[in-house]
């Protein structure tokens, strides 16, 4: 999930601190564009503005219109999607929740509820192109935002051979920890959303009564190489915090 942070309080319109990236620094012009209904401003004048080259310029507009949150024409002038302000959380792309969260000005807890080893069943063997029985760490996080639950992970890291299993720190998130022990991290995460109904378990952790229905994702982890490097299942509180996504339509 990611987020468009916003600048800021005193910080004058359009504008971060001086050490942001230029992504933080252009999504701030948008996020101030999308706030007063402006356009955002022509190439030359952005690339002045954000003390950039228009070739660098127009390699992080691709990606924001790549995102959704603006459309670029020849020709024409660069418009905002202001609907992207009503969802803070995008589940179309990945950013640990936690920083996702803050980015969207909510006080955020991370706890670990469990942690342990695992032997690879058949089903995550095969998904994992990993030996079954095949050593792995599984964890259940939970993260609150302003106190009340948002999300619980469970998430299924395999671990090298060569790697003491219980050495490694659950605590870390599993982009952190898939870098720590393969050297890469994930660059694509396929998912798969389901509905679920909440049973006993599920129940404790999301503090929720069972019954109850929530959105699961599950999902896989793929470097780079091509390593599949864990599987996950995240489960949303819904109505915690305003979370969607944006499809960007294909003429």
């Amino acid at each position: 999930m990611t987020t468009t942070p916003r600048p800021p309080a005193d910080a004058p319109p359009g504008t971060v601190s001086a050490t942001a990236s230029l992504s933080e620094r252009l999504r701030a012009v948008w996020h101030h564009a999308a706030d007063e209904g402006d356009l955002m401003p022509g190439e030359s004048a952005l690339a002045e503005q954000l003390g950039v080259s228009r070739p660098a310029l127009r390699e992080a507009l691709v990606r924001l219109a790549a995102e959704g949150l603006i459309d670029r024409r020849q020709g024409a002038s660069t418009v905002v999607n202001r609907a992207a302000l009503e969802m803070p959380i995008r589940l179309d792309r990945q950013t640990p929740f936690e920083i996702a969260l803050e980015r969207a000005g909510y006080a955020t807890e991370m706890q670990l509820l469990e942690s342990g080893r695992l032997a690879l069943d058949s089903d995550q063997a095969a998904q994992l192109r990993r030996p079954c029985g095949a050593t792995a760490l599984r964890t259940v996080k939970r993260w609150r935002a302003d106190g009340l639950v948002a999300m619980v992970a469970v998430d299924i890291l395999p671990i090298p051979d060569e790697v003491d299993a219980d050495g490694v720190d659950p605590h870390p998130s599993v982009f952190a920890s898939t870098v720590e022990l393969y050297g890469e991290g994930a660059v694509w995460e396929p998912a798969w959303p389901k509905p679920c109904i909440v049973d006993q378990q599920l129940g404790a952790w999301l503090e929720l009564a069972e019954g109850t229905p929530v959105l699961a994702l599950d999902l896989v982890g793929i470097s780079r190489s091509g390593l599949r490097c864990y599987l996950a299942t995240e489960y949303h509180v819904p109505g915690t915090v305003p979370q969607g996504l944006i499809r960007c339509l294909v003429n």
